[in-house]
């Protein structure tokens, strides 16, 4: 047993992860809070250029769905940040989004490319 090396940063199999950063340009902190049906993520406020994290397992019938809401100033939005048609982020490969005022964008870490969508 003391023969199998130690690798401190193997991906974890089957774990997916999300990561929202808050960079609304006009600095303001950022409320975020995220559901699934089964889970409630609670409330986060986000400093401008902070991140919030959570990771999670899909579930066996394919229909994992989290969703969140966004808030800073007067504007209140909501956004499907992962579907069950999303892509996977699995460690280390976690799906990061940028929260601006038109909408979340996503990063691809493979193709070094943003994908922006509307609010829901």
């Amino acid at each position: 047993m003391d023969d199998i090396p130690h690798t401190p940063h193997a991906p974890e199999l089957g774990i997916e992860e999300i990561k929202i950063q808050n960079v609304l340009d006009g600095k303001e902190d950022l409320t975020v809070h995220c559901k699934s049906k089964d889970d409630d993520l609670g409330v986060h406020v986000l400093p401008y250029k902070g991140t919030y994290s959570f990771k999670f397992s899909r579930n066996f019938r394919g229909t994992t769905l989290f969703f969140c809401g966004f808030k800073w100033g007067n504007q209140f939005h909501r956004f499907d940040i992962y579907t069950p048609q999303s892509p996977k982020c699995n460690v280390p490969n976690e799906c990061l989004w940028f929260i601006i005022p038109s909408g979340p964008c996503r990063f691809d870490k493979t193709t070094f490319k943003y994908s922006c969508s509307s609010w829901n």
